[in-house]
């Protein structure tokens, strides 16, 4: 939302009560809750961010090169942060997330005639990478539940590990909690091995 640093109230329909054996007195009142507490100390995100380059024209400026490198580091994004059920607390944001993004580009071309035809070939390429610094969350007893250390756009699903074949594969295998399975559904693996696959324990990078 763009109101993050106020504590915002929504209303949430009426509350009844003093309501006679008879039914004909009724008082009510509007309801109302606490949508988020608001952080006043909230802020922008930052970014540090170094860049670095070479260009190169060779062969009597037929051979082009260029070169590129940055490393940028995001720091301060703003997440929903952890707090105890005890404080009583809804949504709470803070500038608390922090990833780093490192990438290299590059291309080179070659450019000539041969007598009144001129062409030029080329090519570019970049390799790009990035990596969860820090995420508000706690540290998982199973590793593959931690997102520290992969990839910013890293996705996780069950691990797919083939196709039930009939009936008597089904109840051999671990129990399969998001619904009716039949024969020929995907089959996923049950990661924490505790005899069930589950949204909570199940859940790895798979790309």
């Amino acid at each position: 939302g763009n109101y993050l640093y106020m504590t915002e109230w929504r209303t949430l329909g009426n509350a009844y009560f003093d309501k006679e054996l008879e039914g004909s007195k009724v008082h009510s009142m509007k309801q109302v809750y606490v949508d988020h507490d608001g952080n006043p100390d909230i802020g922008w995100g930052t970014m540090r961010e170094f860049d670095a380059g070479i260009d190169g024209i060779f062969l009597d400026n037929r051979l082009s090169i260029q070169i590129d490198y940055y490393s940028m580091r995001t720091s301060g994004i703003v997440m929903s942060a952890m707090v105890p059920g005890v404080m009583g607390m809804t949504g709470f944001y803070d500038n608390i997330g922090e990833n780093q993004y490192e990438g290299l580009d590059g291309s080179i071309s070659f450019t000539d005639n041969i007598g009144a035809f001129s062409y030029t070939i080329g090519a570019n390429g970049g390799f790009n990478t990035s990596e969860v610094i820090s995420d508000n969350l706690p540290e998982y007893e199973y590793e593959w539940l931690n997102r520290v250390g992969n990839p910013t756009d890293a996705i996780y699903s069950f691990n797919a590990i083939g196709l039930f074949a009939d009936s008597a594969d089904i109840a051999n295998s671990p129990e399969q909690t998001y619904g009716v399975v039949l024969p020929g559904n995907i089959k996923y693996e049950d990661l924490n091995e505790d005899g069930k696959v589950t949204s909570n324990y199940d859940k790895k990078m798979i790309g």
